[in-house]
């Protein structure tokens, strides 16, 4: 059961962090939305709340339920699973094939500046939400994948992306202000969960 979560929890964050790529780049303060990913035989709702240097996403597929919260100050990543009240934490500079985003800064001009092997082209205005938007493609020579978003002209906020996996994220419901500070934090009565011994347990039993 607690491995089949882990494995659920982190489909969500795989999903996640491409969200929390772009958010990266956003030059607005604070602000909380609805969010929608679909794709890979999967469907993803939620709720989104930037805090500027933290970011809370909760999601929910298939009636279950995960929160990811990220600081980018302290550069960590907590997974949160509501249902067993345990959280994972992970580091973002961390190395392998889940490598959390680089944290950098937006240029409105030209959003993949700092992005190693990408390259990205204005595809001119478009509407996303009701919100006048830029269009970009953005290309990454090293594995051939690309996706186009729309960022938000008055805020920089990344409304729509559609990769060329056929994953599609949209923002909707956006509301700029302050966000209460107890959102970015790991809720009391919550245990960390001990990742290391429950491999190797679970390679203990394949054996």
């Amino acid at each position: 059961m607690t491995r089949r979560i882990v494995v659920r929890s982190l489909t969500f964050l795989a999903i996640a962090l491409m969200t929390v790529a772009t958010l990266a780049q956003v030059r607005t303060s604070q602000f909380s939305a609805d969010m929608k990913s679909t794709g890979k035989g999967m469907i993803v709702t939620g709720k989104l709340y930037f805090g500027g240097p933290k970011t809370r996403m909760e999601m929910t597929t298939q009636g279950h339920q995960s929160i990811m919260i990220t600081d980018a100050q302290r550069k960590m990543t907590y997974m949160l699973m509501p249902e067993r009240h345990m959280y994972m934490e992970m580091s973002t500079e961390a190395k392998g094939p889940r490598k959390n985003p680089d944290w950098r800064t937006y240029d409105p001009a030209n959003p993949c500046a700092n992005m190693a092997d990408t390259t990205c082209q204005r595809l001119g205005p478009g509407v996303a939400d009701g919100r006048l938007c830029d269009k970009w493609k953005f290309s990454n020579s090293k594995n051939g994948t690309s996706h186009t978003t729309w960022i938000d002209l008055k805020t920089g906020i990344p409304i729509r992306t559609e990769t060329s996996e056929g994953t599609v994220m949209e923002l909707t419901n956006i509301k700029e202000g302050a966000q209460n500070s107890s959102l970015f934090e790991i809720p009391s009565g919550y245990t960390k969960m001990d990742m290391g011994a429950m491999m190797q347990g679970a390679q203990g039993r394949n054996k």
